[in-house]
């Protein structure tokens, strides 16, 4: 459950922070205690490292306007 003192994304964030300002270099989507780190996309879901499965709603700002790996454009 976020937080979590003990996730993957919790360790990810505090070696972040000793190479990057404020450990994060996306301030629009911060969350606080620690940001959620993403490790793979389908479609309109994102996967974190620690193996929750979210809804990209925002579609990264719309940068993502086809979605996280479209079959038909990854194949």
């Amino acid at each position: 459950m976020y937080p979590d003192p003990k996730s993957k994304s919790q360790h990810l964030y505090n070696r972040a922070l000793s190479s990057l300002p404020g450990g994060n270099t996306r301030t629009t989507v911060f969350m606080k205690p620690y940001p959620i780190y993403a490790a793979r996309g389908e479609g309109c879901r994102v996967f974190d490292v620690d193996g929750n499965e979210f809804i990209d709603c925002i579609n990264n700002f719309t940068a993502l306007i086809i979605g996280t790996v479209v079959f038909l454009l990854y194949t």
